[in-house]
């Protein structure tokens, strides 16, 4: 699971804040979710939470238990649809326009990475999912999105 902090500014610049990777239990994940919504809220004002909403009824049950539980925050599901790759392109394009900026921090080698090794079969693509969903919520807006 990953989540990216975003952002973008009046200058249409586009910033991955911060990064928050887990691979563990249910539980652990959810726990991770609700120690960073809170501190996200007070440095930064109202951010909106976008989880990918999975299909079925297994996807609705999720959400909205989260709902619930982010009671107080905006929580958006929200169904990915069509390929990954199409996903990553407005991202993409963006980012070799010079207009995506990392906040430095432990994460950005592995995030380049993986970012420069996509769509290759078989490697994770975990990242790039977060980071075009945080992104395509953020076209248009200017406000702060974790997804």
């Amino acid at each position: 699971t990953v989540g990216h902090l975003m952002a973008k500014d009046a200058n249409n610049e586009a910033y991955i804040e911060d990064e928050q990777r887990l691979r563990d239990t249910p539980l652990a994940i959810e726990q991770r979710i609700l120690s960073v919504a809170e501190p996200d809220r007070r440095a930064f004002g109202p951010v909106e939470i976008v989880m990918e909403q999975e299909p079925g009824s297994s996807g609705v049950i999720v959400t909205d238990s989260f709902r619930r539980k982010l009671a107080g925050h905006t929580f958006i599901p929200q169904r990915s649809t069509g390929d990954k790759r199409e996903r990553a392109k407005p991202l993409s394009a963006f980012a070799q326009g010079r207009h995506v900026k990392l906040v430095a921090a432990p994460w950005n080698h592995d995030l380049l990475n993986e970012f420069s090794a996509f769509p290759t079969p078989g490697v994770h693509d975990d990242r790039v999912d977060a980071a075009s969903g945080g992104f395509a919520r953020l076209t248009g807006k200017r406000t702060l999105t974790a997804y």
